[in-house]
């Protein structure tokens, strides 16, 4: 059996220690210009869309609403993006659900995806462990498309696909094991290509992404990164040292 356990948030923890997640080595250890901008907009917009709410309010609670909007919205889509993913590969696979109407269109270009390229799944929603680089995570979709070639692919539901996907992608690559359906470690599939598969409204892209050798170096300095930056201040910064005391001061 393997010693990986999936706990709730994307955390892991692998023989009794907590492992960190690729996901959360990303977000660490790569700067992310869009984000920021991103975290203002959200900020802003939820401030002008809840003004009277909002003035209703003492200061504090004003401040902690702005303030926790941006999470609260990332919690959302990130929610979003696994129930669209969820839904569309059920009805895909003729079960009958009830789709709920904010989802319906992404839902609607999973479908076609599916009607298009045809994919057969070797692995679906693989917990994945990576135990000499201390990393885990879980990939969407190992399996076969139209095209005759195996790809590891992701599915995403947000507004763009971002250069870091190439890390989240190559660090599920390049995985030492997954977790099988007997709890068990195997070695990953071979796979031909990797992408993303963006899911919007009006329909879906499949995004071939570079996530080879290069990009995996790349990922393992982001987690040296991630790493430095979770050890805060006080692991390089001591305490201020007092003048020295010289023979004309005394």
């Amino acid at each position: 059996m393997s010693g990986l356990e999936i706990l709730p948030r994307h955390k892991y923890r692998l023989d009794g220690r907590e492992i960190p997640s690729v996901t959360t080595l990303i977000d660490r250890g790569c700067p992310k210009p869009a984000l920021i901008q991103w975290a203002a907009e959200t900020s802003a917009s939820y401030a002008v869309d809840h003004w009277q709410e909002l003035s209703d309010a003492g200061v504090a609670e004003r401040l902690r609403r702005i303030e926790k909007a941006r999470f609260t919205e990332r919690d959302r889509a990130a929610v979003k993006g696994q129930q669209v993913h969820e839904l569309a590969w059920r009805l895909a696979h003729g079960e009958r659900v009830d789709v709920p109407a904010q989802m319906a269109a992404p839902v609607d270009s999973y479908l076609r995806f599916v009607a298009e390229w045809e994919p057969r799944e070797l692995l679906l929603e693989a917990a994945v462990v990576h135990r000499r680089w201390w990393y885990a995570g879980r990939l969407d979709f190992i399996g076969s498309l139209a095209d005759g070639l195996t790809w590891l692919l992701d599915f995403k539901t947000g507004k763009g696909v971002y250069a870091e996907a190439a890390l989240q992608l190559a660090a599920y690559r390049y995985a030492e094991a997954y977790i099988d359906a007997d709890g068990l470690e195997r070695p990953l599939p071979s796979v031909d290509r990797v992408g993303v598969v963006h899911l919007t409204g009006e329909g879906y892209e499949l995004l071939p992404i570079d996530a080879g050798p290069e990009a995996f170096d790349a990922f393992l300095y982001v987690k040296q990164v991630a790493h430095f930056a979770e050890q805060g201040r006080d692991r390089w910064v001591d305490e201020p040292l007092a003048p020295p005391i010289t023979e004309a001061l005394a």
